[in-house]
This record gives structure tokens, sequence and C-alpha cells, in this order.
């Protein structure tokens, strides 16, 4: 089972400068703990804090209390322009030690990659070493740097596909000790050994990280009284997708669309593809326009019928 572990937590900066120069962090426990660590503001979010919007909250006292606002430009329902200096998404803006960050199988690669490079993991398992192994070999045929090619949207898209394959790899030593437990009797499918509630403290915070298919998810409650007084989640799309902040800039989305050319403007695609490369948790759909504020294009984004655009 440890040949299948890959020690991809952590932060990575300045990828771009060289994956030698990159530097690295740590994620600790405390980031968990700590108001310093994992936090939430509204500024640019359509919510609002008790203590004021320019608060950043750590999720254990996280606020959920929508704030719609009208837009720059037009009506709540008809929307001409947003007020990218006030408040225009759904989203609140996460950050890590004050810092917005990307998370998803590219932020697994390039942290993974660094670290194995930099010798910082020492003997490394077979799933690391097929990550490695997968990043210089794409970076072999593209014949380019992998600092130029990674941390792109051919690199996010690439990421994706890579991550397919190493877990397909990795699912078949689970699927195989499925079939030997069954066949050994053991249907069992979850342990139930501390699910007595009657056990359970009833006050407490706590915690639960997971790394998902599309990037770092996080789940945080506060228990009081032996009730649920408080319940956040910080989930990838809300990492990736958050609106900008004031100190730090833009988040990945934002970033990944600024200063990307577009060859044909009533066509975006682009921008779509941009977007599209982080796999986006999207129920409704993503509105362009232009900078005069008209409706350029609507993608749509349904699970069952696919992806619709309209005319």
């Amino acid at each position: 089972f440890k040949n299948l572990l890959v020690r991809c937590n952590g932060v990575v900066e300045d990828f771009a400068s060289g994956v030698m120069n990159a530097k690295v962090y740590d994620f600790t426990e405390k980031d968990l703990t700590d108001a310093d660590g994992v936090a939430e503001s509204v500024e640019h979010g359509w919510y609002e804090y008790k203590g004021g919007d320019d608060k950043a909250l750590h999720p254990w006292e996280g606020e959920t209390t929508p704030h719609y606002t009208e837009p720059k430009e037009g009506t709540k329902t008809e929307w001409k322009a947003l007020n990218e200096q006030g408040k225009y998404s759904w989203l609140k803006t996460p950050k890590w030690r004050g810092k917005l960050c990307e998370v998803g199988p590219l932020a697994r690669y390039i942290v993974l990659y660094t670290k194995a490079k930099q010798g910082l993991l020492g003997d490394l398992t077979w799933a690391e070493q097929m990550i490695v192994d997968q990043i210089d070999a794409v970076t072999k045929v593209l014949n380019v740097p992998v600092e130029a090619w990674l941390p792109s949207t051919v690199g996010r898209t690439a990421a994706r596909a890579l991550d397919a394959q190493l877990q397909a790899e990795i699912s078949k030593y689970f699927f195989d000790k499925l079939v030997a437990n069954i066949k050994s009797g053991d249907t069992r499918v979850v342990n139930n050994d501390k699910w007595d509630p009657s056990t359970w403290p009833k006050e407490a915070k706590g915690v639960g990280l997971y790394e998902a298919p599309r990037g770092a998810l996080s789940h945080w409650a506060v228990i009081k009284d032996g009730k649920i007084v408080n319940y956040q989640a910080v989930v990838p799309t809300t990492w990736n997708a958050c609106p900008r902040d004031d100190a730090e800039g833009h988040g990945a989305y934002e970033m990944s669309m600024m200063d990307t050319p577009v060859k044909v403007a009533d066509k975006p695609l682009e921008i779509v593809k941009a977007v599209r490369s982080f796999d986006p948790c999207m129920a409704c759909s993503t509105h362009l326009f232009n900078a005069q504020g008209e409706k350029i294009r609507v993608v749509t984004t349904d699970p069952y019928a696919g992806v619709s655009v309209d005319k």
C-alpha cells in the first residue's frame, strides 16, 4: 500500500522560474487550526460578515449569509456588466496564509514533481515515480522546458489525463483487494467501530480533508451541546474560481483568462478552453461579456444533457 502513496501535500510558488528555483512550503496541522492558515473572505462575494466584509474568517468561525447586490449595469436578473470593484460572485475567496492558491491535478503534479526533483522526498514510491516519469515524458515530446508547458492550459489539461492514468493503475490494487475480501466472505463496505454518537464529546471542532479528483476538499464542523452549530465546506472550485482579493490579486480562473489572446471575439474558444481545463464544478452556466457589457456567449453544463452553447 505504501508504494501507492503520493506525497503531494504542500504549496509550491514560482514554479515558472524553474523547478529547482521554486519555493516549497509544508502544509501543517497549524494551517488547519490557526486563523492565519486557511481562511475565507467575502469582499467580492455576494455574502456579508457580521464583523465587516474586509475580514477573513477561519472556517470554524465562518459565516454564510447571502448578500446579493446590483450589478454595475443592468438589473439583478438581467446583467449588463458586473461590478469588478465590488461584489460579483457567489463564491467566497479562500486563502492559505493570506495567499490565493490553485488546487487540482495540476497542483498535485507540480508539488510532487518539485519535491522529487529538489530531493525533498528521499526514495520515491512507485506512484510518485510514475508521476515524475509522466511529466518527463511529456516534456521530451514537447521539447520545451517543464516550467514553460506545465503551468498552462495545456499543462492543466494534460495533468488531468495523466492523473486519470495514475488512478486507473492504483485502482487495480484496491479492486483486487475488494474481490479477495468478497471471496473470503467479507462484504463490509464501512467501518462502524467509531460510529457511536454516545461516545462523542459534547463540544468539539473538527475538519475532514480529502484530495478529491478536482482538488483539495475540506469540511469543517463545530459541535456544541452535542449538536452541529456551524458547518463550512471549502471545496476545489471555490479555491480555483474564487473572486479577486484586494491584497493578493486574482484567483486561478481569473488569472488563466487574463492576457489570453482571442482570435474570434464572438466565439471566445480560448477562454472556454482555459476555464474547462480546471474541470469546473458548475451546475449552472458561464456567461461571457465584452468590455461594452454585451452578451457574447452562454455555455451551460448539464450532467445529463452534456454541454450546450447558446447561438
